[in-house]
This record gives structure tokens, C-alpha cells and sequence, in this order.
């Protein structure tokens, strides 16, 4: 302590700099790094979260430019048993297409009275080709009941299915 009264006051202002330096390092260190890590680390989510929003802005945008471009007939519009017809022909059609089995025939027959419509269906196609049809006919806006299905194996290595089916659409 006499020391320290000994100093002159240019020894002693030099000092108070140094304690007060290193108080600062050490708060700096103990207590300003870490949050300015967290600051940094939380900036970054930040901007990784805007980008998914400006993202999700872009196809929901590009969804809403598709949906005006789509004309679907509404549920309440009155439509003829033909166009009816046609309809599910084209809705099973396109499931056929997107299950990748290859059509045969189709052949209709219309009960007006029931309002039904009964489909005679022939189609090769892959054992998972048929998964994929029998899977997505549950998706049609129409209900489609699979009421015979008989499944015949080819000559071919590949195991090439003959399928036939027997079909009731309900409209």
C-alpha cells in the first residue's frame, strides 16, 4: 500500500488504464463474446428462414397462377350423363396413364337409372404399376369401385400383367 502512495500521479493514472483494460477484456470475454456469437448464429436462421418464406412465397404464387389456369367444372353445375361419362372416362384414363400401365380397352356401358356407370378395363402393366392404379383410384373426385379384377402373367422375364377389370363409377 505504501507503494502504491509512493507513485507519482502519471504511475498511477497508468495504473487505473491497465485495471480498467483488463476489467474490460474480461467482461468483454465473459460476457460479450458469447452474445455476440449467439447474435451472429441467430442472424444466419434469420436469413435462412427468409429465404424459405421468399421460397414459399414463390411457388405459392406460381400454385395460384396454375389454379387460375385450371378450369374445373364445379360440383353444382348440372351436367348431361354424357359429359358425365366422358369425365370419369378421362379421370380413370389419366390414372391409368400416371400408374404407367398400358391401356387395352375401355369400354363403357352407362345405367342411368342406378346412375352409375360400368367400365370394362384391359391394361398391362408391372405388378407395382397395378399397386399404383388400385392406390390412386381412391383420389378420383368420382367414386370408382373395383368390382372383378383377374390378373394373368405373361411369357416376358420382366413379369408383364394382363389385367382385366370389371368397374362401377358412381355419379
Amino acid at each position: 500500500m505504501m507503494d502504491f502512495l509512493r507513485m507519482s500521479d502519471r504511475e498511477r493514472n497508468l495504473l487505473y488504464i491497465v485495471v480498467s483494460l483488463l476489467i474490460f477484456l474480461v467482461f468483454y470475454y465473459l460476457l460479450l463474446m458469447p452474445i455476440g456469437t449467439e447474435i451472429s448464429v441467430l442472424n444466419g436462421k434469420i436469413k435462412k428462414e427468409k429465404n424459405d418464406i421468399r421460397t414459399a412465397e414463390l411457388k405459392l404464387n406460381l400454385l395460384k397462377t396454375y389454379e387460375k389456369k385450371i378450369t374445373v367444372p364445379l360440383e353444382n353445375t348440372v351436367l348431361s350423363e354424357e359429359q358425365k361419362t366422358i369425365g370419369v372416362i378421362k379421370e380413370l384414363s389419366q390414372v391409368l396413364v400416371s400408374s404407367n400401365l398400358d391401356i387395352i380397352s375401355i369400354k363403357p356401358e352407362v345405367n342411368i337409372k342406378q346412375k352409375k356407370l360400368l367400365i370394362t378395363l384391359s391394361c398391362t402393366g408391372r405388378y407395382q404399376d397395378l399397386y399404383n392404379f388400385l392406390s390412386n383410384l381412391n383420389k378420383l373426385r368420382t367414386i370408382v369401385v373395383v368390382d372383378l379384377i383377374e390378373v394373368t402373367a405373361g411369357n416376358e422375364k420382366k413379369a408383364i400383367l394382363n389385367n382385366k377389370m370389371q368397374l362401377t363409377a358412381y355419379y
